[in-house]
């Protein structure tokens, strides 16, 4: 029980700095007034804080 949630915790923890750095690159995109790059920017650490956050809570389901 307590694995589980140490797992959980980091998972979120990863995730969240993973988004903080995607504002900021947004935000600075934006500043630069390069909308085409910040909806990269979006797109690529929406995929990453997916990844992140809800890999490990899936794969530590999975081994329950």
């Amino acid at each position: 029980n307590t694995i589980v949630s140490q797992v959980t915790s980091l998972s979120f923890c990863l995730g969240d700095g993973i988004a903080t750095a995607g504002a900021t690159c947004v935000g600075t995109a934006l500043g630069e007034r390069r909308k085409d790059k910040a909806k990269g920017y979006v797109t690529r650490e929406c995929e990453r804080s997916f990844t992140v956050t809800l890999a490990p809570l899936g794969r530590q389901s999975m081994t329950s």
